[in-house]
């Protein structure tokens, strides 16, 4: 974030341009971004995540969450046994009738968008289906048709027909962030998943180590740790050996004797980086690693190194030259020849580095020169390789080779795929990210790759699967169909169409939901954040990217115009938000009251974002983190910034007075909310990674006292809480949505239960409670959007 006396030059300059700004054309304001963000903002989202969760979670706070996680999987399930002393304090009761939740999607839908933002037209329209990121694909040695994905956030999932159906197979796992998959060639049934999402910065479900299945994924055991690891990188079971074990972690290799029973740390030349992000077997007793470091933390140094001990002693290699520079590698060994491989090195600004080749296993490399190679079939904007990673390297960044040909290697980036066929001589563009200059459709971000048994060549991305049977001439993304592991960030619904639901998603856009089905239709781009359906008529439609750039629809999301006028600092990165949010009025009847917010300043629109009021907040410390409007009295606000703060207004926003402070807090603040029939009662949430902070709290007199009531019965104590809201029908009944699930109190917070069955233990993001109390909907991230009816 900006320092104070950044900020406010910043300002100053941006006030005293106020009347040209607000009289410049679109197309002007326009030019202040970088065209690449509305195509992708990885870099952003990840600094946000950074920001808005903290740094960096502590082991131990990890290992506290999945602890966590265990403890409320198996009390929901009555699986501990307790004594009656202690079961009555925290076995949660079976589901009341009715109270199962039903997953909304999305399952299904097409790319369907009309977008008329900075005076240009964006219209795209696809078949294409897709589902949440992807960050692991293999497929059973011995069933060509059965392949399993590890999907960032939502578990794994596992499909036994060729991707036209899937069943998850974690629903009952403590955490559901997935980094990577090992099958055990000799013996399928033996599966090992490494906890942790890789990619998500902070924001990802805990990761632990290794989890086990000896039964072909119905059931798994404890977590194995791997000593202060965050993320289980990469798994590899020795083929020859598959007692040998492994396991790359963002803390360095570990090795298992036993099957994965235990394992025992490598020692690693000294100069490696600590984070293995690849691994490969070159024959025999041979294998190679990749060690990098992350793109959050651009440092240099990435290196290749190889073992020809089955990974007890480890070497550099010849022929890499100066790898200072490099930020990490991935690497990929032929299946028909394994002395020889690939390997995409990028750089620590997140461009290519360069591409090598070795035909000994790994033991020297040459490099192909690769920033003076143009593709075959190039275009303005996408020349040669120097392009492919486009800034996103070591996000993502890939390598596959074809099991039948050792010359024909496919090499993905952040927005398209290519292919050489002669080793690396010439390459050719596969796809495009919007289906243009003749290229067939592929999402963007590409993270891992599979072949099948019958010859087919599976990608994920960072909108799922993909899948091709000609060499990647055509690609089909049916196969995404059923997987609902969308990251959801908001969702919204109306009391006017009880069918209608529209919600903003990691790297997917804005969808909208297809009448009483579990497809949705992308009707905007980039991330969409916040979101909202007007309450008297549903046709009317508000969404949100980031820079606190909102989007307004007339049609039930058919098209979008630009709705920022007044703004001020919108599409400013310096001065807004990466997340946008868009927060209702509940207290104005008619609905067309409605708030955002920029880093500092306030802003209202009464005529549903076609204009909007700036209302300065003075004597921030922080940045504005979230607002709520009181549903009894509209001139009543409350907002939470940086630090803590908490600020309170009751003329609408034109004067705001600081709130007393919260007890036992770590900043982190992630929601406030008002009672919905008591404006002098809030609620306060945090996601602060801190164990012994308090994450949930009360007030009963306007903000002049707190009281943490995330110590109550049932409560998961330390674990993040995303979003809190208030039944509108009644002043007790209170949901909280954390990174376990959701939680349902009927006495204002003193005691809680895990609500509803049939929902896994994801991070919910946001709740809606229908005005009449009889609808209850809510986005995850990871599995999609789940509905109950109370």
């Amino acid at each position: 974030m900006p320092s104070n006396a950044r900020y406010l030059a910043l300002l100053t300059l941006l006030l005293l341009a106020a009347p040209a700004v607000v009289g410049q054309t679109e197309e002007e304001r326009e030019e202040r971004r970088d065209p690449a963000l509305d195509r992708e903002e990885t870099d952003e989202r990840r600094r946000w995540q950074r920001e808005w969760y903290g740094e960096e979670w502590s082991p131990g706070y990890r290992e506290q969450l999945y602890d966590a996680g265990v403890f409320q999987r198996m009390v929901f399930a009555h699986k501990f046994d307790l004594a009656a002393s202690a079961r009555a304090a925290t076995r949660i009761p079976a589901a009341a009738p009715g109270s199962k939740w039903v997953n909304l999607g999305p399952a299904a839908g097409t790319v369907d968008y009309d977008v008329t933002e900075g005076g240009v037209q964006r219209r795209l329209s696809l078949a294409a289906i897709d589902s949440g990121r992807v960050n692991e694909i293999v497929v059973h040695p011995r069933e060509p048709n059965t392949v399993f994905v590890a999907s960032a956030e939502g578990g794994l999932w596992r499909t036994r027909d060729g991707g036209r159906t899937w069943q998850p197979r974690t629903e009952n796992e403590p955490t559901l962030a997935l980094s990577s998959i090992a099958v055990d060639p000799r013996t399928p049934t033996t599966i090992y998943l490494g906890l942790g999402d890789a990619k998500e910065g902070s924001f990802g479900g805990a990761g632990v180590g290794v989890i086990k299945s000896s039964d072909g994924g119905e059931t798994w055991s404890a977590p194995v740790a791997l000593g202060t690891s965050r993320v289980v990188n990469t798994i590899l079971v020795d083929p020859i050996a598959p007692e040998i074990v492994l396991a790359g972690t963002d803390r360095g290799l570990f090795r298992s004797l036993d099957a994965g029973l235990t394992f025992k740390p490598v020692t690693l030349p000294a100069d490696a980086p600590s984070a293995i992000e690849d691994l490969t077997w070159t024959g025999g007793d041979r294998f190679v690693l990749a060690a990098g470091n992350t793109w959050l933390d651009r440092d240099g140094g990435a290196v290749l190194l190889v073992s020809s001990d089955r990974g007890k002693t480890w070497s550099l290699p010849d022929g890499l030259g100066d790898t200072s520079n490099f930020l990490s590698f991935a690497v990929a060994a032929a299946p028909s020849e394994r002395s020889r491989l690939y390997a995409l090195a990028s750089r620590v600004n997140l461009e290519l580095g360069e591409i090598f080749t070795s035909a000994d296993g790994g033991e020297s490399w040459t490099p192909l020169q690769a920033h003076t190679i143009s593709y075959v079939n190039g275009t303005l904007e996408r020349p040669g390789l120097s392009v492919l990673l486009g800034r996103q390297g070591g996000y993502n960044q890939l390598v596959i080779v074809d099991p039948g040909d050792p010359q024909t290697v496919y090499f993905g980036g952040a927005d398209h795929l290519v292919k050489t066929t002669d080793g690396g001589a010439t390459f050719s563009i596969l796809s495009h990210w919007r289906g243009e200059t003749g290229l067939p459709y592929l999402h963007s971000d590409f993270q891992c790759a599979a072949f099948d048994g019958n010859g087919a060549l599976w990608l994920g991305t960072d909108g799922g699967v993909a899948r091709s049977t000609d060499g990647g001439a055509t690609w089909s993304t049916v196969e995404n169909r059923g997987l609902a592991t969308h990251l959801i960030y908001s969702v919204s619904s109306s009391p006017a169409a009880r069918d209608v639901v529209i919600a903003g998603l990691q790297d997917n856009g804005t969808r909208v939901r297809v009448g009483a089905t579990t497809e949705f239709t992308q009707r905007a781009y980039a991330d969409g954040f916040g979101v909202l359906v007007h309450p008297h008529d549903a046709s009317r439609m508000l969404s949100s990217v980031y820079y606190t750039r909102i989007l307004k629809s007339l049609d039930g999301g058919h098209s979008y115009q630009a709705s920022y006028q007044g703004i001020l600092e919108a599409a400013w990165r310096e001065l807004a938000p990466f997340y946008t949010q868009i927060v209702p009025s509940p207290a104005d009847a008619t609905g067309n009251t409605v708030f955002t917010f920029t880093n500092r300043t306030v802003y209202r629109s009464t005529n549903f974002g076609d204009t909007w009021t700036r209302l300065p907040v003075g004597g921030l410390a922080g940045d504005i983190r979230n607002l709520a409007v009181a549903r009894g009295n509209g001139d009543r606000l409350a907002l939470i910034a940086e630090g803590g703060e908490i600020l309170l207004s009751d003329d609408g926003g034109m004067s705001w007075t600081a709130a007393g402070s919260l007890p036992n807090h770590a900043g982190r603040l992630s929601h406030i909310a008002f009672n919905p029939v008591d404006s002098d009662t809030l609620y306060v949430a945090s996601v602060a990674p801190v164990k012994a902070a308090s994450h949930l709290w009360r007030s009963n007199d306007h903000g002049a006292t707190w009281t943490a009531i995330d110590t109550a019965a049932n409560f998961p104590r330390g674990v993040p809480v995303n979003v809190v809201a208030g039944d509108p029908g009644d002043g007790k009944t209170l949901y909280a949505g954390t990174h376990l699930g959701l939680y349902k109190s009927s006495d204002g917070g003193k005691n809680w239960t895990r609500f509803g069955s049939g929902l896994p233990l994801v991070s919910v993001t946001d709740v809606y409670v229908s005005p009449d109390s009889t609808l209850l909907r809510i986005g995850t991230y990871g599995r999609g959007i789940w509905e109950l009816t109370p």
